[in-house]
């Protein structure tokens, strides 16, 4: 029985994330859009330590148990000064840090839908007692979904044919129900007026002459 290998070191690296996100959209910011990491250089006691100019190396690994490495390396590319030949960071040995700013150039998509991790370590062999340092883990994608919001009435018709068929067929039974209503309230209102024309006393011609008479004798005096 044996146990897993060990490494035995005198310093680690100790990454701080700014405004890390988990999912980082490539194609969003333009080309000048990049991650950042501030990686410092510790003791056991995780005091800073300085006088040591340690070249740093950036892998881009896969977040699995196993951190396997991507294959095309070339997809982690560095932002740094515009300088002839790659920028290569390294520990300032006046601070004991280096702020390091980088973008991954594929999608997750691209790669089983896994997520990406940095390992920051030593570079030089010169320094193999230097401990590595890991980014939390990123979901690369190419940019936001665009939605389109649907109209006032688009959005009514559709909460309409998505409601329960029983909550239409009451909808369309209550309305029924109420023009039935009103139908029979006019038809009441319509035998009572015929009704009410059938009360009043007929008169006839012969009495309606001599009313006549009677209101042009009075008009005369």
């Amino acid at each position: 029985i044996s146990t897993t290998p060990i490494h035995l070191v005198e310093y680690k690296l100790s990454l701080s994330a700014r405004d890390w996100d988990n999912v980082w959209y490539k194609y969003e910011g333009g080309k000048d859009k990049c991650m950042q990491v501030e990686i410092c250089l510790e003791s056991k006691d995780t005091t800073s330590v300085h006088e040591y100019r340690v070249p740093l190396k950036l892998s881009l690994k896969y977040d699995s148990p196993e951190l396997l490495q991507v294959v095309d390396q070339d997809l982690l590319r560095i932002v740094g000064p515009s300088v002839v030949g790659p920028f290569k960071p390294f520990i300032d040995p006046d601070t004991g840090k280096v702020m390091i700013s980088f973008r991954i150039e594929d999608v997750s998509k691209n790669h089983q839908g896994q997520d990406f991790i940095v390992e920051l370590s030593s570079e030089s062999s010169k320094y193999p007692h230097v401990a590595p340092a890991y980014t939390p883990s990123v979901s690369i994608r190419s940019k936001h979904n665009k939605r389109q919001r649907p109209n006032n009435s688009v959005a009514q018709d559709s909460q309409i044919s998505q409601q329960n068929p029983d909550e239409r067929i009451n909808r369309q039974f209550d309305v029924s129900q109420a023009a039935g209503q009103i139908h029979l309230h006019q038809m009441s209102s319509m035998h009572a007026i015929a009704h009410e024309n059938q009360q009043r006393p007929s008169i006839d011609a012969e009495e309606y002459a001599t009313i006549r008479d009677v209101m042009q004798g009075v008009l005369r005096w």
